[in-house]
């Protein structure tokens, strides 16, 4: 396997963002393989900055599964050889998912000061790329302390951004963030009201899937909105 003077093996770069593109597909089996695989080549070439991203990758995998076990050790991992190496540009990238991660465990301590620095270096640099991947995380970080006001600026900064940039992807996660803030500023006082009695007639037009299914009765539910 070839560098062609990129800092990382394409080898292995390739492998680990198809494992994220998997991840987010909700295909973990596949992505793992690809994973794993470009972890076996950068293993093999003994390169550092490649078993760094190859560590990303697998990480991010099994964090988008929710599976803190294997995430949080090979993250971990990422962002020490990151440090190790000196990639301040690498940083914030290697970051963001290990502060998630660490959000996630309930380690807030942990995870701001990460994602803090993370976001300070993507801005100094003026790194488009890695805005919404650092405003999101640091986000959810604000709204577990209970920082309502911090999180839903941090929102609607990543929304903003992720839409003059057309980031599809960072668009949904600033909505779920942004729906959370709502949520928890009210606790126990947000409804939903569904047009028909659950779990019939679910999704959109109930009322006219009750009235094509000839139904006697119908109604409506009612249940408390919380960030599950």
């Amino acid at each position: 396997y070839e560098r062609f003077g990129q800092p990382a093996l394409p080898a292995v770069v390739s492998r680990a963002n198809s494992a994220g593109c998997h991840a987010e597909l909700g295909l973990f089996a596949e992505g793992r393989a690809l994973g794993d695989e470009g972890l076996r080549i950068a293993e093999a070439a003994a390169h550092p900055v490649s078993l760094m991203i190859a560590f990303w990758g697998l990480g991010l995998l099994a964090l988008r599964q929710g599976d803190l076990q294997r995430a949080l050790p090979r993250l971990e991992r990422a962002v020490d050889l990151c440090q190790d190496a000196d990639l301040a540009s690498w940083f914030p990238r290697m970051a963001a998912p290990l502060g998630a991660a660490y959000t996630l465990a309930g380690r807030v301590a942990d995870a701001w000061p990460l994602l803090t620095q993370a976001l300070a270096q993507t801005t100094a640099m003026a790194r488009v790329d890695f805005q919404a991947r650092c405003r999101l995380p640091l986000g959810e970080v604000q709204l577990m302390a209970g920082h309502l006001e911090e999180a839903q600026t941090l929102a609607n900064q990543a929304l903003t951004h992720a839409r003059v940039h057309q980031e599809h992807g960072h668009q949904a996660y600033a909505l779920r963030l942004l729906g959370a803030t709502f949520v928890n500023a009210f606790p126990s006082r947000v409804l939903n009201i569904h047009p028909a009695l659950l779990p019939s007639f679910p999704g959109l037009h109930a009322q006219r899937q009750a009235l094509e299914h000839g139904v006697r009765f119908s109604g409506a539910t009612v249940h408390l909105v919380d960030t599950q």
